[in-house]
């Protein structure tokens, strides 16, 4: 959520310092994301998050959480938007009595079209040229 509010200052608190995420296209350090989601809100391309509870399973100072999420995202000069269906993985550790995220993935199930107006055009080389699971947010994102 702090993501799609523009709280950028709170997006990497989950992590740990030396954290790491892996989706869409990125992957590296959680600060490098936030300082990345931060230009990508000032862009036109617009996100909302729906996240389900987690699944947590522990042992010992780590943890694993299944998360589904769905992405509802539209860039408003192209007037098109995405629905997609992914899963985080998160993996955490409990350092000085506290857990945190030291690792996130994203894995895509689908994403689709949608069109909040017209029905524009859609090159579909620039589509193809990703996986089919996250082709739509990617054609969005370019």
């Amino acid at each position: 959520m702090y993501r799609d509010r523009g709280q950028w200052d709170r997006l990497g608190s989950p992590f740990l310092e030396d954290g790491t995420i892996d989706l869409t296209g990125f992957k590296g350090k959680a600060s490098d994301f936030v300082d990345g989601s931060a230009k990508m809100g000032a862009s036109d391309f617009r996100t909302q998050h729906v996240i389900s509870p987690s699944l947590v399973e522990f042992q010992g100072n780590r943890a694993i959480a299944g998360t589904n999420c769905i992405i509802i995202g539209e860039n408003v000069r192209l007037k098109l938007g995405t629905t997609a269906h992914a899963r985080m993985y998160g993996l955490i550790e409990r350092r000085n009595n506290v857990w945190k995220l030291f690792e996130r993935h994203r894995i895509y199930d689908m994403a689709t079209f949608n069109f909040p107006s017209t029905i524009p055009e859609i090159e579909g080389k620039a589509v193809e040229k990703h996986p089919r699971e996250y082709a739509t947010i990617a054609y969005l994102l370019e």
